[in-house]
Formats: structure tokens, C-alpha cells, sequence
């Protein structure tokens, strides 16, 4: 339960010493690289008794290995760069491997791929930089891709995911033009473009009375758009009863979709790349939320950001996370990326007031989440348009109290 980056990592899996360990440690020497798929099986990754798979002397190899893979970790990070290079060459590691790069490659990869963790000007591009989303964008309306508005922001997230290379992700950009076609992820954006609202959206009206969201609340310290759920308040019987697969689902890309344009949107106003962040309160979470069909129905979307709207999502910060809480991330966790369950953060009850205030102003933030507001701001309510329902239609969303009863304070 203790806060921190990257345990979402931890719990994807048990990594063995193989021939994928070296991927696993090149991706912990250079993290910025793509990393490569490790082929666990399912129940190993997730077993809770992992002596349940394994005799004591193969438990015994692998920490050792394990042990011996850290040592070499470390060591590694403390090696001058020019140093492993050249150790990289001499060594002739096959084309299985990243290939090493030359002193000028190097230097040209850092041009090209700056720091994810440090804000992309937009209009800081280099030349190089803008000639790539230039041909990106090209390729994406050559394989069908349909988009208005913001194209610069949207393809740019997918040459920083993909690192600025170009041909991965003109590859990813095609899949997703495809992919957008098919959802109908382009008739959605094309209905948000014309003025639509969230609120006027039957299946995301249904989704609320089972699902306490408060959607594009104002913004966290760092900037980014604050999307706030009370996961303790979900109301399984009602979310399962609200449609079926494909009405939930859809409601959900509209949500998704709707979280893109916004956020792309403020990219081209502000100059600057701009991200979503989610703030997951855990606190009344109990085994009703952990039914296998809830879970069948989040699998596909879950996979949704990180695949069609990459660099959309940047934290997740989970506060009030109980012990159980374990057994969900378990089950969840490998069907999101890597990237992405490096960027989750966990804090136990005891922890998650001070992770609040560091992570939003309390004006930003319902009194229930340790910030100011007592009732839902009129600019929060028309983000998602609710303020286009009635006062008697309002009273009916949103479960439980701590977005629920913020919600109804505003009407009564």
C-alpha cells in the first residue's frame, strides 16, 4: 500500500533469467527504450504463491540470478557511456539485440527524443522533428485516418511514444486509422467536434448512474487534466444491468475520445503537449468490484490509451488503496503497458492526504478528496455538459458521496 513510482511494474509479473532478462535489463539501464515483450505465462505471472510453481532449488536459482542481474544493473548505470559503447561493439552483440549506436547516433537519438518527463513545446520543434510529423501525418490520411482538427498534437504523440522513430510510428498510425474506422471512434470525434456534449450521450448518461466520474476537473499541479473516480462507490449489479458489452464499450470510447479532443485541443492553445492525469480513490472498494464479467468488460478498453491514444494518459495516482486492492492489480495490471504501469502510484489511507495536496491545489479538488470544493464548479459541470440535464436527471448519477453527493449538493 505504500506510495511510489513503478509498482505497478513490480506486480506485472515475475521476471525469470532468460534469454528476454537481457531485454528486461536493458529496458532498466535505458528505460526510454522500446521494451521487448516477455513471453510469462499468465498464471506464473500472476500466481500469489509463487512456491506453489516452483521446488526449492529452482526458487534458490532464480534469486540468485535475480541478485546477480541487479549487481549487474547497477554496475551497469555506473559505466561511462562512451565506455559501454564501445564494450557494445567489441562485443559484435547480434542483430537480436538493440544495436549499439555510434558517438553520432547517439547524439542525433538525444536530439530527436527528448526527455518524455520534461514539457514538448510544440512550437520548439526541430526541423528534423517536423519534417518526421509532417511525413507521419501524410501517411496516417493516406491510410485512412480522418481527423478535423489538432492533427499536429495527435500524431506527435505517437512519434514520443514510439521514441521519434518514424517508422514505427507511421506503423501504429496506420493500425489506429484503421481501428478508428472500425470502432467508430471517427464518427464520435466528428459529433464532438460539431459541439457535442458527453451529457447528451444516452450510454454515458447510463454509465453515471453506476460510475461516480468527475471528467476534466480543472487541472493537477503539473498541468495536466484532472479526471477524478470513486472506485469504492461502483455499483457492479447496475453497471452490468446499464447496456450491454457493446453500448458500455461505446460509451466508453466516447469518454476516451472525448478526453483526447480536449487535451489535443489544449495542446495547440497552450503550445505545449498537453496530458490527462486520473485520480482513483480506492476507499470503500470490496469484493463486489472484483466480478469476473466487470472485469471481461474493462479488459478491451484498458488497452485503448496506450495502443490508439498514446502519451494521453500520464499519472495515475490511487489513493486509499486497501490490502485488497492487490488482488485487483493483479488481475488488471498485464493489460496495460508497461509504460503505463511504470507511471501508476499507490498510497495507502495513511498516505494519501499528503499525495493529494502534492498532487492538485485544494481548489481543484472536492472536499472529499481533501481540496475546497463543496459543490461541483459550473466549469466542471459544463466539461462534460452536465449542466444541459435537468436538476431532477442530475440527482440520479453518480453513486456513493464523495462525487455522488458533490454532484447533488449543486442541485439541491
Amino acid at each position: 500500500g505504500g506510495g511510489g513510482e513503478g509498482e505497478g511494474a513490480r506486480e506485472g509479473g515475475t521476471k525469470c533469467a532468460g534469454p528476454m532478462a537481457w531485454g528486461w535489463l536493458l529496458n532498466a539501464v535505458d528505460p526510454g527504450r522500446q521494451p521487448v515483450a516477455e513471453p510469462i505465462h499468465s498464471d506464473f505471472a500472476h500466481a500469489t504463491d509463487i512456491g506453489a510453481y516452483l521446488d526449492p532449488l529452482v526458487l534458490v536459482l532464480l534469486l540468485v540470478q535475480a541478485t546477480l542481474l541487479l549487481h549487474l544493473v547497477r554496475t551497469l548505470k555506473l559505466l561511462d557511456a562512451r565506455k559501454l559503447l564501445a564494450a557494445c561493439h567489441a562485443a559484435k552483440i547480434a542483430d537480436t539485440q538493440p544495436p549499439c549506436l555510434t558517438d553520432d547516433e547517439t547524439a542525433d537519438a538525444a536530439i530527436e527524443a527528448p526527455s518524455t518527463d520534461e514539457p514538448l513545446v510544440l512550437s520548439r520543434l526541430t526541423a528534423a522533428q517536423r519534417a518526421a510529423v509532417h511525413r507521419v501525418t501524410a501517411a496516417f490520411f493516406k491510410a485512412g485516418g480522418e481527423l478535423e482538427h489538432f492533427v499536429e498534437p495527435f500524431v506527435v504523440r505517437f512519434l514520443v511514444a514510439e521514441g521519434w522513430d518514424e517508422a514505427r510510428a507511421t506503423k501504429q498510425l496506420a493500425q489506429t486509422a484503421a481501428w478508428r474506422v472500425r470502432s467508430g471512434a471517427v464518427e464520435l470525434r466528428r459529433a464532438i467536434t460539431a459541439g457535442r456534449s458527453l451529457a447528451t450521450d444516452a450510454g454515458f448518461v447510463k454509465l453515471l448512474g453506476s460510475v461516480s466520474v468527475a471528467l476534466m476537473h480543472r487541472e493537477t499541479r503539473a498541468g495536466e487534466i484532472l479526471n477524478v473516480v470513486h472506485v469504492g462507490s461502483f455499483e457492479p449489479s447496475a453497471w452490468l444491468h446499464a447496456g450491454g458489452t457493446y453500448e458500455l464499450s461505446r460509451a466508453l470510447l466516447m469518454l476516451i475520445e472525448k478526453a483526447a479532443h480536449e487535451a489535443d485541443r489544449r495542446s495547440a492553445v497552450r503550445d505545449v503537449l498537453t496530458h490527462h492525469a486520473l485520480l482513483l480513490d480506492y476507499s470503500g472498494l470490496s469484493h463486489k468490484h472484483l466480478h469476473p464479467k466487470i472485469l471481461f468488460r474493462l479488459k478491451e478498453v484498458m488497452s485503448l490509451p496506450e495502443t490508439h491514444y498514446p502519451r494521453l494518459l500520464h499519472a495515475v495516482v490511487c489513493v486509499n488503496v486497501p490490502p485488497l486492492f492487490r488482488q485487483l492489480w493483479r488481475l488488471i495490471s498485464g493489460w496495460v503497458s508497461p509504460q503505463l504501469r511504470n507511471r501508476v502510484r499507490f498510497y495507502s489511507p495513511a498516505e494519501s492526504a499528503a499525495a493529494l495536496s502534492e498532487f492538485a491545489v485544494p481548489a481543484n479538488l472536492p472536499a472529499g478528496l481533501g481540496g475546497s470544493l463543496l459543490t461541483m464548479p459550473v466549469d466542471v459541470l459544463a466539461a462534460t455538459g452536465l449542466q444541459e440535464l435537468s436538476r431532477t436527471a442530475r440527482k440520479k448519477l453518480m453513486p456513493g458521496s464523495t462525487l455522488g453527493g458533490y454532484l447533488r449538493d449543486e442541485t439541491d
